[in-house]
């Protein structure tokens, strides 16, 4: 049977973005269970906190404009649009990086090691900030294949120049200058030879312009922070109130929290252009079905996962960690059921830039980060581990059921006002 050349790009881009998800997921999991074996349950808090930090920073330097480049790019801005007000962001990520850094440095005694460590872990995310305007650029030409294969490239040299570092030396910051410096040697290249020889130059010369383009993706940038604060509000409270070996563990626990969201992800992400394109064809019954469709996708997900967890999740995490875990599989199932409520914000709020609604987003993840900060902080305080927990599953509940309501009230309006 012959396949036509759009089918075997739409199944690169799939399998491809399969690969890059997982390693996304295994990246933090990878590390952690290397320096947890061979530098111990502290310095594997200290990664933890690191990566946590790093993912909330990278925020700033993607601006949450990957979705919004791939729908608008050709459109209305140019590539050039995109490229240089991604420079200015990754700078804005650096500069914070080190302003974080020092600040930290002068509040605490005896963090060097710490600040030293999260300042290096963000750099590696500073280079993949600047490397996703290319993968956005090329997903909006229809090959997200060509920007999964350089963020998984890049990824699988890091952690084996962080992991080979870090046997030599027993060092979490050498190593993680080490894995810097292949990371950002290896990502120049990959966006060199990639750029060369994927990028049409020559077209869409279309602009709006950087100013106009800030005015559209400012509450992206706020929504894509506040939603990597709220999944990790219980790290900062445990940073707070119980210091670096419970830090492990709730990282241990929580490392499966984005398996879901990710699992999801593999699926719509190669659609994601066919939601834009049915909700900008006023197509509203189809794409709610498309909608519905995935929703059910992730409940099949939930389910199981939850059963795997249930299964073999503890002697999994026990044996990748080197630590007896058994004390808290209910944890571990809390916090994976919680996930799954995660996931579905996290849908919708991708759908909601497809929608022009991502103000709304904004504003929903706002209230949500506020009442969590709250909550969290407050049952890690009385509860401990347990409380911080409690606190994360209680916050995702309510992060799901606000943007489910938002959505329907959205889609009535559009079903009304298009008839």
């Amino acid at each position: 049977m012959n396949i036509s050349k759009a089918e075997l790009i739409y199944r690169k881009n799939v399998l491809w973005n399969v690969v890059a998800g997982i390693i996304n997921a295994a990246e933090a999991v990878i590390i952690v269970a290397v320096v947890s074996r061979v530098n111990g349950l502290k310095d594997a808090g200290i990664l933890t906190f690191a990566f946590s930090v790093a993912n909330l920073l990278m925020t700033v330097g993607k601006f949450g404009v990957r979705n919004y480049q791939v729908v608008h790019e050709s459109e209305e801005y140019s590539f050039q649009d995109f490229f240089h007000f991604r420079m200015v962001t990754v700078g804005i990520m650096v500069v914070s990086a080190v302003i974080y850094t020092f600040y930290n440095l002068r509040i605490y005694d005896g963090v060097s090691q710490k600040m030293a460590c999260v300042f290096w872990v963000c750099m590696w995310y500073a280079v993949e900030a600047f490397e996703d305007v290319f993968a956005g650029s090329f997903q909006a030409r229809g090959r997200l294949d060509v920007g999964s294969k350089m963020f998984s490239v890049r990824w699988i040299l890091t952690l084996c120049a962080f992991i080979a570092a870090d046997f030599v030396s027993k060092d979490i910051v050498k190593s993680a200058i080490c894995g810097f410096a292949v990371c950002f040697i290896s990502g120049t290249v990959f966006i060199i030879y990639t750029y060369f020889k994927y990028m049409d130059k020559n077209k869409w010369h279309v602009s709006k312009g950087m100013g106009v383009l800030f005015k559209e993706s400012i509450s992206l940038c706020i929504a894509s922070y506040l939603y990597i604060y709220i999944t990790n509000i219980p790290k900062y409270a445990i940073n707070t109130y119980l210091g670096d070996e419970t830090q492990a563990v709730y990282g241990y626990i929580s490392m499966p929290v984005f398996v879901i969201a990710l699992l999801n992800s593999f699926i719509y992400r190669p659609q994601y252009v066919l939601y834009s394109t049915e909700w900008k064809e006023h197509k509203i019954q189809q794409f709610s079905h498309r909608v519905m469709r995935q929703m059910l996708v992730l409940v099949v997900i939930v389910v199981v996962c939850l059963l795997g967890a249930f299964l073999l999740g503890i002697p999994v995490l026990s044996v990748l960690y080197h630590e007896n875990l058994s004390p808290y599989k209910v944890h571990l199932l809390e916090t994976l059921f919680a996930s799954g409520f995660l996931a579905v914000g996290g849908f919708l709020a991708n759908i909601f830039t497809v929608m022009d609604e991502q103000k709304r987003a904004m504003l929903i993840y706002l209230v949500v980060s506020l009442a969590g900060r709250v909550i969290i902080y407050h049952m890690a305080a009385q509860y401990q581990l347990s409380g911080a927990v409690w606190g994360y599953m209680i916050t995702m509940i309510l992060l799901a059921v606000v943007f489910g309501i938002a959505y329907v009230g959205i889609l009535k309006k559009a079903g009304h006002d298009r008839c």
